[in-house]
């Protein structure tokens, strides 16, 4: 089965490591290939590729540093349940993004993870995370 991203397995779950452009600008990380679950997108994995929206299976826990960082993304849904835990450091900046609705799931949030003018709801004992110096 030919698929439109570089993955690698981990273990027994996949990671996303690239995206192949012509397969369009709006993105759906689906939860399996190839008879693997899709559970995390890894470093830079979508980093300038023009995408303009995402939607996330709810079998990906991690989202790594920069993952969909520069891009025109102004829609980005979390598919629920989602078991969602790590949104990593600049994951979703430089984008378009005007607003958006964090998991209760995510246990960890980097800080720098969206713009600065975003708006974000999240739960209320989630507390954003910053790089150790």
């Amino acid at each position: 089965m030919e698929t439109n991203n570089i993955i690698n397995l981990i273990d027994t779950y996949l990671s996303i490591t690239d995206y192949n452009t012509s397969c369009g600008t709006d993105v759906v990380i689906p939860k399996v290939i190839n008879g693997k679950t899709v559970k995390e997108i890894a470093y830079n994995s979508f980093n300038s590729k023009n995408l303009t929206s995402v939607v996330m299976s709810n079998e990906i826990k991690y989202i790594s540093y920069g993952a969909f960082y520069n891009n025109r993304l102004r829609k980005i849904v979390f598919e629920s349940p989602s078991t969602l835990e790590t949104i990593g450091f600049s994951s979703f900046a430089k984008n378009n993004i005007s607003a958006i609705t964090i998991p209760d799931s995510v246990s960890i949030l980097a800080c720098d993870a969206f713009d600065r003018f975003v708006a974000i709801t999240k739960s209320d004992s989630l507390v954003c995370t910053t790089p150790a110096s």
